[in-house]
């Protein structure tokens, strides 16, 4: 996602892509999740004999509640509940997880990245 920029833009992960971007980010994170997970990773999932799957989503997908971060919110968020749709669809339990809170839950700054 995050190769079709110069290195030299230091454009890393989705925090530095919404940096940039700004909220013209969101095409370009829409194409991501669009492609990332689809129904069938799903059923991938359970012809594999998976019984559950953790779905890890940050805050931002919700709401992004700091102003100073360049996060588009909401883009994500659709591309959550299709996901817990898809889950119970193929009978696999779901843990979901905040990944990412507001601010630091460790005393260091970290972004959510889209590797």
């Amino acid at each position: 996602m995050f190769s079709s920029y110069p290195t030299s833009q230091g454009i890393v992960d989705e925090y530095t892509l919404s940096q940039y971007l700004g909220k013209s980010a969101a095409s370009e994170l829409e194409k991501h999740y669009s492609a990332f997970i689809n129904r069938e990773s799903f059923q991938q999932m359970q012809d594999a004999g998976f019984d559950h799957v953790r779905i890890s989503f940050p805050y931002w997908l919700i709401a992004n509640v700091n102003s100073n971060d360049p996060y588009v919110e909401k883009v994500g968020w659709r591309y959550l509940l299709r996901g817990i749709e898809w889950a119970r669809e193929y009978g696999l339990r779901i843990n979901i997880c905040l990944h990412a809170a507001p601010g630091s839950q460790n005393g260091l700054y970290h972004r959510y990245s889209l590797y």
